[in-house]
């Protein structure tokens, strides 16, 4: 005899209903971290672009940088210009990165926060 013929139609229904409650549930909840899982790899690919953007400026600054300094005895100091612009390319890429890692920094924590 199985434990359905054991415990009567009435006890099997009330099992079979809460275990399609409980899978139900369970489904809502993987919709969930399905939709929270695709909002995290959105918002990491903007962070790894502003990310890059932000080394790119820098590199291409302190590029220009070195050349323009390096060029100012052939060019009797006309060439310090291209040094001040880049480094205002410096000054943007190392502002991009920081303002990116504090923003990453306050948005990880409202995702754990908010998925508590």
């Amino acid at each position: 005899m199985t434990f359905f013929e054991m415990t009567g139609p009435t006890v099997t229904m009330t099992l079979i209903k809460s275990l399609k409650k409980l899978i139900h549930g369970n489904e809502k909840r993987i919709r969930w971290l399905d939709d929270k899982r695709d909002q995290i790899e959105t918002y990491q690919t903007k962070v790894r672009t502003a990310k890059t953007v932000g080394t790119s400026s820098n590199v291409v600054g302190t590029v220009g940088a070195v050349v323009g300094v390096l060029g100012a005895p052939l060019t009797g100091g006309a060439s310090l210009a291209i040094t001040l612009g880049s480094l205002g390319f410096t000054a943007a890429g190392v502002t991009t990165n920081l303002i990116t890692d504090k923003v990453d920094a306050n948005c990880t924590e409202d995702h754990v926060r908010y998925s508590r």
